[in-house]
């Protein structure tokens, strides 16, 4: 059931947002055993000149960027996965917005059970009760 947030550099592209929402559900789904029907996704569009890196405005770098932050449950996936992800993210980036910047970040917040769940239940709740 993760949820995975994304924000990226340059005008609104609802384009731009599914192929990188299909590319999320399927990332997410490949690398960390993530079913794609409980996998939400959000993705904001920020203009290059309120992003800095380095101090710079990414609107005098040419390069684009972005932040991919995605919540799963703590201890459903091993360090080696969540490595794999991290490159599979980035590549996926790459290909979809072309040059990006070196500082551009994906966060994997492995988020206790107990303290995180959807539609009012949490993550343990589900576990020690299965449907």
């Amino acid at each position: 059931m993760p949820y995975i947030h994304i924000q990226i550099s340059g005008p609104a592209d609802d384009a731009l947002a599914q192929r990188t929402a299909a590319a999320a559900s399927a990332l997410t789904a490949q690398i960390l055993h993530k079913d794609p029907s409980l996998t939400a996704v959000v993705i904001d569009f920020i203009e290059p000149s309120r992003w800095f890196v380095a101090g710079r405005a990414l609107s005098q770098q040419g390069a684009r960027s972005y932040h991919w932050m995605v919540s799963i449950t703590d201890e459903t996936n091993t360090k080696a996965e969540k490595a794999a992800y991290l490159r599979a993210v980035h590549e996926a980036m790459r290909e979809l917005l072309g040059e990006v910047a070196e500082h551009s970040y994906v966060h994997v917040a492995d988020l206790r059970a107990s303290a995180y769940g959807y539609g009012g239940l949490t993550q343990e709740h589900r576990y020690q009760r299965p449907a």
